[in-house]
C-alpha cells in the first residue's frame, strides 16, 4: 500500500459508497427535517387542538413516535454506511493496491483483511497474474 495514503477512519465514503448511501441518508435526513416541521408546528401553533386538555396524552405519544422514527430514520443511516463500507470499501483498497503494483511501488502479492470476506478468490487471481509480470 501506497505510503502517502493515509485514510480517515471516520466517515470515510469512497466513489462506490456514495451511490449506495445517498440514495437512503438524503430521505431519511429530509424524512427528519419534515419531522422537525411537524414538531415546530405542534407546539409553537397556539391555535392548535392538540393544546385543548383532553388531548395532552396525544401530545405526548405523538412526540414519542417522532422521536422514534427520527432515530429510526438515523439507525438506518449508520446501518447502510456500515453494510455499504463492508461491500465496497475492499474493493477501493484493492484498485489503489493495484494501482501501486502498476506503478512500480509495491511488488507484494495482494493479501485480504481479516474482514474482507467477497474477495479472496479474486485477489488470488490477481496475485498469480502479478508474479507472471514480474
Amino acid at each position: 500500500m501506497s505510503p502517502l495514503f493515509k485514510r480517515n477512519p471516520f466517515f470515510h465514503v469512497n466513489k462506490f459508497q456514495k451511490n449506495l448511501i445517498y440514495p437512503v441518508v438524503v430521505p431519511c435526513f429530509l424524512g427528519c427535517m419534515i419531522l422537525l416541521f411537524f414538531l415546530d408546528y405542534l407546539y409553537f401553533d397556539s391555535n392548535a387542538v392538540i393544546f385543548d386538555d383532553e388531548f395532552v396524552a396525544l401530545k405526548i405519544i405523538v412526540v414519542v413516535c417522532v422521536v422514534t422514527i427520527a432515530l429510526i430514520f438515523l439507525f438506518i443511516s449508520f446501518c447502510i454506511y456500515f453494510v455499504s463500507n463492508r461491500l465496497v470499501g475492499p474493493y477501493d483498497r484493492i484498485i489503489r493496491e493495484l494501482d501501486d503494483i502498476i506503478a512500480g511501488r509495491n511488488k507484494s502479492p495482494l493479501k485480504t483483511r481479516k474482514k474482507d470476506k467477497l474477495f479472496p478468490e479474486l485477489l488470488k487471481r490477481i496475485n498469480i497474474l502479478v508474479e507472471r509480470m514480474n
